[in-house]
């Protein structure tokens, strides 16, 4: 009898795929069986040759297209995850058309291998067929291109079970044909099992991003979660102490019961005990989470009134572990602004301002981290890959990738240096037809190369989703989970087998080691989860643009490719600083949470004299292109542009919102309050005034001189009937703002731009944020998630906020 040790054994030895036929039969070209004379020379093939080669030789086509359908794979996995830190319209077009044609070329290739009656290299063409359906389930990083992707899973999900079915009835059809027998079959067959699990992962991602599936039921729980903590007592949670902060970070889901009570009939949640909430983890006195004294965190928040250049550094050393937790929270939170319905429980909340105002510039940090859990939820696999995988899943990925490192090592390889060595060349070329150094190199490379993309893919991800910041939570939590179950007095009696547990679970220490280091540096780089770009676009510098070639493109490709609008060509980006942002955060602190423009009163007292309102936000388009042509006007006029003190910072600040706000006018208008159509027909209207006003000029320069004499008012004109149009108006209050001081008053405009962004940045169009996050991000998607989580949800009165 045979130990089941020495049965694998023999089935992993049997296991054995030919790269190139055997008994000399190596082709399937047109000189197969051709009489060949010893001595006549086999004359080296021309490009044409080749290609007559491949067009007659369906074994070369089938090696072609699964080295083809590999790099399209290979794209989506090494952009798949780059375009949430990259705006590049290359990067996001090559992206789409790698995933689009991906699907089309692995059903032709699986067509042409079934067309092949009984082909020579059928060993190898059946694993390139379960190979490609391995690497299409292996793509963590991008399970869905668009949010309507995510909403139409089932499309996705009929496109996998077309592949799955077309692949097992390859294998059923030609099992009788492969030269491998049995063993290679079954090897197949298991192949062909762990793609369909990892497949399945992806739809599981996808039905839990999806608003009528996983979405709205896990925002359910956290909404009537954060109810009843706001109803309960106030010293139960405080947001501004991370002690008391009740924030959901794990087990919400699992440990939580339907809603049953009346009368408010909410989610039970934590009647289990499995839940991990931010305070258990900031309250944790294991090392890897060690708190700050109470004495530091007070430190902390008085340093918001007068901050100090040292604050980064004064951070404690675990708080990298702590922030990943709290930004995982904060996006928990951030799930309900896609659920139209679902009350926001902290709104309005004085305590919630409070907490953003008292992390500083820190808040944009973690809403950074925020904002990429966000993107992994609607775009990765990641949500369906924690907790870890079941160990059958594990056992079997592991039988897999052994069984292909022996295919990659002994059967390719090692065969292809052994059939090298005792085969002379000449004779190679005489019975295949092929020049060596064209087609059999080819094969060869070709064959190596995909059976070492699909291990290093299915490898290298599965070592990037181990150490990223979802597994840098479920780590923390199971953490601080086990640890408090050791301590309970109910498991003082398992409190060893405990102990084993978390230090099987730790890696002894090692992953601990790495988890820590890992979270460390990506506290540090945060350009790591977007762009940390600015779009800059100027009115006045572009109304003469017309885009010839990208719009003859355009037409060429039957309007795939988007034309661009007359008049507007993007300025280079620009870094988004620590300025900036404290201006912005100052406006916010001064705000008190009621948002408005100017409420010091400073501008208004300048242009006073002005017969309309320059401070009227019922029409966010008219506000900001009036404001932006002025703010551009001043800039060109302003000759104390290279001073480095602060009225120079300032001038920075509001030339570069105010570039940036006529940016998502101009190429993301789906962002601002106005309706994108209405906000597109004003400005195409202000382009085509500007060019008819302004023909004769050339440079920018040229344009503001311009524009301040068109600005100037007339002494013979009556102020009631004067020109209102958008461009006059601009150029009008650009001389009022130059008419008092020698520069512009660049502090009360760099304010007042903070203040208008802030304004603009509350809305319920959720999906528009979801769909940037694909390409780059937006600056106002992060205003947008730090003023949900500072308690401002809608835009405040127009009426009030004009007036204030």
């Amino acid at each position: 009898m045979y130990t089941v040790w020495e049965l694998l054994a023999y089935a992993y030895i049997s296991l054995s795929i030919h790269m190139f036929p055997e008994d000399g039969e190596l082709s399937l070209g047109p000189w197969e069986g051709a009489p060949v004379a010893a001595d006549t020379p086999v004359p080296d093939m021309s490009p044409s040759d080749m290609l007559m080669l491949i067009h007659a030789d369906k074994g070369l086509q089938i090696n072609l297209l699964a080295m083809l359908s590999a790099v399209l794979i290979s794209i989506q996995v090494l952009l798949g995850s780059r375009r949430r830190r990259s705006g590049n319209k290359i990067i996001v077009y090559l992206l789409q058309a790698a995933y689009t044609v991906s699907f089309p070329v692995f059903v032709y290739t699986i067509g042409l291998i079934q067309s092949v009656e009984a082909p020579k290299q059928l060993d190898s063409q059946l694993l390139w067929a379960v190979g490609l359906l391995l690497l299409l389930g292996s793509v963590d990083g991008m399970s869905a291109f668009s949010r309507q992707e995510v909403e139409n899973s089932k499309g996705v999900q009929a496109e996998h079970m077309i592949k799955t079915v077309l692949v097992l009835w390859l294998l059923v059809s030609r099992s009788d044909v492969s030269e491998g027998g049995g063993v290679l079959l079954i090897y197949f067959l298991l192949c062909w099992v762990y793609s369909i699990l990892r497949v399945a992962q992806r739809m599981k991602a996808l039905r839990k991003a999806s608003s009528v599936h996983g979405l709205v039921r896990s925002a359910k729980v956290v909404a009537d979660y954060m109810q009843h903590v706001y109803a309960s007592d106030d010293t139960i949670h405080s947001p501004m102490d991370m002690a008391k902060c009740k924030y959901l970070v794990l087990g919400e889901e699992k440990d939580s019961s339907p809603p049953s009570k009346a009368p408010c009939y909410l989610s039970e949640v934590g009647s289990k005990g499995k839940l991990v909430t931010f305070d258990m983890i900031w309250n944790s006195k294991d090392k890897l989470l060690l708190s700050p004294t109470p004495d530091d965190d007070q430190n902390k928040r008085a340093r918001v009134l007068s901050p100090t250049p040292d604050d980064d550094q004064n951070r404690c050393a675990p708080a990298p572990l702590k922030d990943t937790c709290l930004s995982f929270a904060l996006f928990k939170l951030l799930k309900r602004r896609f659920c139209p319905g679902l009350p926001i429980a902290e709104e309005g909340d004085p305590e919630a301002l409070k907490f953003v105002l008292a992390e500083g510039k820190h808040a944009f940090c973690l809403v950074e981290v925020e904002l990429s859990f966000l993107y992994d939820f609607f775009y990765t696999k990641y949500p369906a890959l924690f907790p870890a995988a079941p160990v059958a899943l594990r056992v079997l990925r592991f039988v897999v990738l052994l069984g292909l490192f022996k295919v990659l090592l002994l059967d390719f390889i090692l065969e292809a240096i052994t059939y090298y060595a005792k085969v002379p060349a000449k004779l190679l070329e005489n019975n295949t037809g092929y020049s060596s150094s064209h087609a059999v190199n080819f094969i060869l490379f070709n064959n190596i190369l995909v059976v070492f993309m699909i291990l290093s893919i299915d490898i290298l991800q599965d070592v990037a989703t181990g150490y990223s910041n979802w597994a840098i939570v479920h780590y923390v939590c199971d953490y601080v989970y086990l640890r408090r179950r050791t301590d309970s007095d109910g498991d003082r009696s398992k409190g060893w087998w405990m102990t084993a547990k978390r230090w099987w679970n730790r890696g002894f220490g090692i992953r601990r080691a790495l988890i820590k280091w890992v979270a460390a540096r990506r506290a540090k780089e945060s350009a790591h989860w977007w762009d940390n770009k600015l779009g800059q676009y100027s009115l006045l510098n572009s109304c003469g643009y017309t885009a010839h070639k990208t719009n003859a493109f355009s037409l060429l490709t039957l309007r795939l490719l988007e034309k661009t609008g007359e008049g507007r060509k993007r300025d280079k980006d620009v870094i988004l600083t620590d300025k900036i942002k404290e201006e912005v955060l100052s406006s916010l602190e001064k705000s008190g949470g009621r948002l408005s423009v100017d409420r010091s009163g400073g501008l208004r007292n300048m242009v006073l004299q002005l017969h309309w309102a320059p401070f009227d936000l019922s029409s966010s388009t008219h506000t900001v292109l009036v404001w932006h042509i002025a703010t551009t006007i001043c800039a060109d006029q302003d000759q104390g542009t290279d001073n480095p003190d602060q009225l120079g910072s300032s001038r920075l600040v509001a030339t570069t919102l105010s570039s940036y706000c006529a940016y998502l006018l101009a190429f993301v208008p789906d962002m601002l309050p106005d309706h994108s159509y209405t906000a597109t027909q004003i400005l195409d209207a202000v382009i085509l005034d500007a060019r008819e006003r302004l023909r004769t000029t050339k440079t920018l320069s040229e344009r503001c001189k311009k524009m301040v004499q068109l600005g100037k008012p007339k002494p013979d004109s009556n102020n009631m009937v004067q020109d209102k149009s958008i461009l006059i108006l601009g150029a009008s209050l650009a001389d009022k703002l130059l008419s008092r001081n020698d520069r512009p008053p660049w502090e009360l405009l760099a304010g007042f731009w903070a203040d208008l962004v802030l304004f603009l940045a509350p809305s319920d169009k959720a999906d528009v944020h979801a769909d940037h996050l694909a390409t780059g991000g937006e600056f106002m998607t992060h205003l947008w998630a730090l003023l949900t989580h500072a308690g401002i949800v809608h835009r405040p009165d127009v009426d009030a906020a004009s007036h204030a």
